[in-house]
């Protein structure tokens, strides 16, 4: 079969290298900037499991992943491609809830309206699809239907993107939004978060906006409009001098401009604060210049590692709003408590 696997373009080595890694039988073939064409014997619901990381790592890398039951010439005849779309929608069950991704297309219009008209009972659902239709012009052009759940994303290439507010402290706010969303996290509505590195306060303003108490540590200052808040406690100190003295927290976040080994370090001094079952949310800065895709490699494996030596769950993602760095989200287990 054939599968569509979207990263971010800075990032297709390391998704070559995770790829070759995982699906060593598999061949490999860059369709456009981060988009990668997958041949497999696997099926496609197999492959997106390896992928996702279904009781294991997955790929950091992929922020989708989409089959491709048509091939078609990048330049076919746009009768051909709605024809393939029409049979992408009678795979679709009467009632359920289905969106379509267009990728590079100058007919997407046409194409939708298609998909909508071939969809019959079926009804269109941006935010919450059941089955996913994608339809990507790069080196041909490749149709394909899915189910949702098994996409990694369902927004289109994985770019999640949020409706900016006037409250928004910073663009940070949008990793730890996308990270809640990309690994179905809730946070508890009671309790204490403690945000390390939390200056100038956008992940400490969605955890205020949850109910949660929240202790900030960071030298520097938080933006004023936090600082008189009732449930926020800011602490001037770096995360190293914070941990020995910490208490038990629900939730811990650390989106600290550290390096990758020593922000994981301390996130497994952090393990012993939260209760079994409990959540931390980190993001891991790589090195932007000077390193090989084998060395950004080496260095995650070392950290998510480290990191799953500590809690009992790991899970990470290069999301669409990190940058050289990634999401990854830890739940501590009972050894941790």
């Amino acid at each position: 079969m054939t599968a569509l696997i979207a990263c971010s373009p800075e990032s297709e080595g390391l998704l070559t290298l995770e790829l070759r890694r995982m699906l060593p039988d598999c061949a490999l073939k860059w369709a456009a900037d981060g988009l990668v064409r997958v041949e497999s014997e696997r099926a496609f619901e197999e492959l997106a499991r390896l992928i996702s990381g279904e009781g294991a790592r997955g790929c950091v890398f992929a922020r989708q992943i989409a089959p491709a039951q048509a091939v078609l010439p990048a330049d076919a005849p746009l009768a051909d491609v709605l024809a393939a779309v029409h049979a992408a929608c009678r795979q679709i069950p009467g009632g359920h809830r289905w969106n379509i991704h267009v990728r590079m297309a100058g007919s997407r219009g046409d194409i939708e309206t298609a998909a909508e008209e071939a969809a019959g009972a079926a009804a269109r659902s941006r935010s919450e699809p059941e089955k996913l239709i994608s339809v990507a012009y790069a080196d041909a052009c490749y149709v394909g239907v899915a189910d949702a759940s098994l996409c990694l994303s369902t927004w289109p290439g994985g770019e999640r993107r949020f409706r900016k507010e006037e409250a928004r402290i910073s663009r940070s706010e949008f990793k730890l939004l996308e990270a809640m969303e990309a690994f179905g996290l809730a946070l508890p509505r009671t309790g204490t978060a403690l945000d390390l590195g939390a200056a100038p306060g956008g992940w400490t303003r969605i955890l205020l906006e949850h109910g949660l108490q929240v202790t900030a540590v960071d030298p520097a200052g938080l933006d004023a409009r936090l600082r008189d808040h009732p449930r926020l406690r800011h602490v001037r100190a770096t995360a190293e001098q914070f941990i020995p003295d910490a208490a038990a927290y629900a939730v811990i976040v650390n989106d600290m401009r550290m390096s990758a080994e020593r922000s994981a370090a301390v996130m497994v001094s952090c393990a012993g604060m939260l209760p079994e079952g409990g959540t931390a949310v980190m993001t891991l800065k790589l090195p932007e210049r000077g390193v090989t895709s084998r060395g950004v490699l080496d260095l995650t494996d070392r950290c998510l590692n480290l990191l799953a030596s500590a809690y009992a769950r790991v899970r990470a993602r290069q999301l669409f709003h990190n940058r050289s760095e990634l999401t990854v989200v830890m739940e501590a287990g009972s050894q941790c408590a």
